[in-house]
Parts: structure tokens; sequence; C-alpha cells
């Protein structure tokens, strides 16, 4: 997971096609969670344990105003509430208390 980049390809159940540059994040070795949502910079501290256990902390980030403004607002609140992580092959999936919010794919 760490060090390798991702790109959102499905939320809450929907599947979203997206631009190459946007949803694009990695996490450093340092706890930095870093990247770009649909047009403005995103960043956050973030922990995570080899157990599957995850924390994101509150998202800071630049204020564009993007046509899809309101799917950036809803990743960032989805963001928040992760609690866990697995890795499926290339498949990053981020989970809240059991339940699948988010799948990320690794770029190649």
């Amino acid at each position: 997971m760490v060090g390798t980049t991702w790109q959102l390809k499905r939320m809450m159940g929907r599947d979203l096609q997206l631009k190459a540059d946007q949803f694009v994040f990695t996490f450093s070795p340092e706890g930095r969670f870093s990247g770009a949502g649909a047009c403005n910079r995103l960043m956050a501290d973030y922990k995570s344990s080899d157990k599957g256990v995850m924390q994101i902390g509150a998202l800071a980030g630049t204020r564009r105003m993007c046509p899809d403004q309101a799917l950036e607002a809803e990743f960032t609140k989805i963001i928040s509430q992760i609690t866990h992580y697995e890795v499926d092959g290339d498949m990053l999936l981020l989970l809240s208390n059991g339940e699948l919010h988010a799948i990320l794919q690794a770029i190649k």
C-alpha cells in the first residue's frame, strides 16, 4: 500500500469514470496521505497497521471550485470515516467498520 499510487475507482457502490489525474493518491512511509481530488490538492496524516487498521486524519486542501465539487466533498467525508483497509491484488479497499466505502486501483 505504502509508496504505491492509487486512483479511486468505486465509491459507496458506484463505479466512477474519472480523468487520469483525478482522485489519485499515495500513502507515504512518513504517514502522509496526499494527492489530487476532482481539481484540488488533498492531504492528511494517516496511521495504519499491518493488520489492516487505518485512520486518516481530517483532509486539508486547496479550495478551487470544480465541476465535480460534490464528488470531492463526498470523498472527503467518506475518507475521514475509514477504519480498515484490505489489499486485493492491485486494488485497495477502504472500509468503515466492515462496510466497503471505496475502492482504489494501483496505477502502473
